[in-house]
């Protein structure tokens, strides 16, 4: 699954994921480009995954959740854009 989301200038874009299951997330996040920025994917199954990006300015995000395996995953996503 994936969302996007536009950063507040050059202030930080983080976004947790929570499995309300036992899989294996991972959290990637992208650039406008789709370049892979950044990929957070250490807690293990059933742990909370957490990433950030800090911009030089405002630009779009894509923040994509996926089971580290490739299964199915029950989660719940924050997004934050700080201002």
């Amino acid at each position: 699954k994936s969302y996007t989301v536009t950063s507040r200038g050059p202030r930080p874009v983080i976004a947790a994921a929570d499995p309300t299951d036992q899989s294996d997330l991972a959290l990637d996040i992208l650039g406008a480009d789709g370049t892979l920025l950044t990929t957070a994917n250490y807690s293990g199954p059933g742990g909370v995954e957490t990433a950030y990006v800090l911009p030089l300015g405002e630009t779009t995000y894509t923040v994509r959740i996926r089971e580290a395996n490739g299964g199915p995953a029950a989660f719940q996503i924050l997004v934050i854009t700080l201002e």
